[in-house]
């Protein structure tokens, strides 16, 4: 049986309930098994910003989603020294996971205007 998984990428510094509420939204509207969570361990529109550090924000976002069993937090991202781009990424869900998994990328508005870079 195919699992469709959707991937909640961001900064999430801090991660807040529009992150959680449009994460349930888009789990219940397409009927998807689990959100994952993923962190980003260095965002490359933010490198001129001042963000916490990685691990920080990976607890800070076990934190807020503990109480959902339908969401789960990766940390794919957080232990890597590269630039984190969503389309690697989600290849890297991808192998991780196996074919078994339809993946629904789904993001915040700030992270949408900066998609095509």
């Amino acid at each position: 049986m195919v699992k469709r998984i959707g991937v909640m990428g961001g900064t999430f510094d801090p991660i807040h309930h529009g992150h959680l509420v449009l994460s349930e939204q888009v789990r219940t509207e397409y009927n998807l098994d689990k959100i994952i969570f993923v962190p980003a361990g260095i965002p490359p529109h933010k490198t001129e910003l001042s963000i916490s550090k990685n691990i920080h924000r990976y607890f800070m976002t076990v934190l807020a989603t503990i109480n959902n069993e339908n969401f789960m937090v990766s940390d794919i991202e957080i232990g890597s020294d590269k630039v984190s781009y969503t389309l690697n990424t989600l290849h890297n869900l991808k192998r991780l996971y196996g074919k078994e998994i339809q993946i629904f990328f789904n993001t915040g508005a700030d992270a949408i205007l900066d998609i095509e870079s």
